[in-house]
């Protein structure tokens, strides 16, 4: 089965302009995913530490959800504003650029939307986070 998988996605690496080794794609990958996800990081490291674990579980119920709706016709000309779904819809916008390189302007349009958004929130984010936390005392549990 796992030779299968192998095949096809070599099959699909090498079809079109895109000539990509596998370390090469898992590489884009695990970059792709590193960088979609440090605003969710920091989201829920944030609820966490205000309201506790079992908040950010709701959170992260709540956004698997949304995210699963946008990966859908939904999401089509929105995904880019909702952080929760930047994981999934950006892997496979990139794997749709590969699969269809004739259709690559309409996909890297709206790659470099989802950059125009995520830098700026993602950098805004980390700035804010480094200000709360600097400030940040811990919990006041009521004593």
């Amino acid at each position: 089965m796992e030779s299968e998988v192998k095949a096809s996605l070599k099959t699909v690496l090498k079809k079109g302009c895109f000539n990509l080794s596998l370390s090469c794609f898992y590489s884009y990958v695990g970059l792709f995913l590193l960088t979609s996800t440090v605003i969710l990081y920091l989201l829920h490291l944030l609820i966490a530490f205000l309201f506790g674990s079992g908040a950010t579980i709701g959170l992260g119920i709540f956004e698997v959800l949304v995210s699963a709706l946008l990966l859908t016709g939904l999401g089509d000309g929105i995904w880019q504003f909702v952080p929760c779904a930047w994981p999934a819809r950006l892997m496979v916008t990139w794997f749709n650029m590969l699969q269809y390189p004739d259709q690559n302007p309409i996909f890297a349009q709206q790659l470099l939307l989802w950059l125009e958004v995520a830098f700026p929130m993602t950098l805004l984010g980390l700035f804010l986070s480094l200000l709360w936390f600097d400030r940040w005392q811990g919990r006041n549990d009521g004593e």
